[in-house]
């Protein structure tokens, strides 16, 4: 398979589980080459992802060993399942306590709210894969962003960063969220209509925090839908001018 600007915008932002999905992207490869008459074909694929691979562990900070590969295609091919079996037996293992743990902690955390009769919201899987999908697209777009400095970039950056480690199933809080509401101003003031594809991105994002906290407030389907917009000063004196 080739790894594209897709595959590499949706690795998750935990380093694990993105050298989790590398892998399996792998085995993925390994099915069809266990299956295929011409063999030699997946050497490409199987350098691809061994380089990006060994990119991927730098840039995260990983410290695995990488073995050395030579000028025979066929060995270097049995060096890189070789490799891959490995790590994989040591990732599963090390994924499995992560999702362990996290179980374990999203579940004191709800009993913590219950005791506490705090409110407790609980996200459906489309509701999570949807946010995290404009999260994605919201990143990509400020990146490319031209009027936008360097030093708020970051500073975005460090934010959807910190949503994602916050974005699980069930949280007892959505202000993390709601949060974007402030970017989406500070976006629309120094971009004008050329940031108006982040804001609207970023109402899509809070749209569907409000379904869910709709939905913990038990709010039936009459309940008015979220309006979010963003306006300049000298916009708002029209308004009001024409009210």
């Amino acid at each position: 398979m080739a790894i594209d600007s897709e595959f590499i915008n949706k690795l998750p932002d935990n380093t694990l589980l993105a050298e989790q999905k590398l892998i399996d992207a792998f085995y993925q490869t390994l099915d069809v080459y266990a299956m295929a008459e011409d063999k030699s074909k997946f050497y490409e694929d199987f350098i691809e992802l061994y380089s990006f691979y060994e990119v991927f562990a730098e840039k995260r900070g990983l410290d695995v060993s990488f073995p050395r590969l030579g000028v025979n295609p066929a060995n270097n091919m049995e060096i890189i399942i070789s490799f891959f079996n490995n790590r994989q037996r040591l990732v599963s293992k090390k994924v499995e306590k992560y999702v362990s743990q996290t179980i374990i902690q999203n579940k004191k955390n709800k009993f913590k709210a219950l005791l506490n009769e705090d409110a407790f919201y609980e996200f459906k899987t489309e509701e999570l894969k949807d946010i995290k999908i404009k999260l994605h697209e919201v990143k990509n777009l400020i990146e490319i962003a031209q009027k936008l400095e360097e030093s708020y970039k970051k500073r975005f950056y460090k934010r959807i960063d910190l949503i994602f480690k916050e974005l699980t199933v069930e949280t007892s809080s959505l202000d993390f969220l709601w949060g974007l509401a402030g970017e989406a101003g500070v976006i629309s003031a120094k971009m004008g209509e050329k940031g108006k594809e982040i804001s609207d991105k970023i109402k899509e994002i809070l749209q569907i925090t409000w379904q869910v906290q709709a939905r913990n407030e038990k709010l039936d389907e009459t309940a008015p839908l979220l309006n979010v917009s963003f306006k300049s000063r000298k916009e708002k004196k029209e308004e009001k001018k024409r009210l």
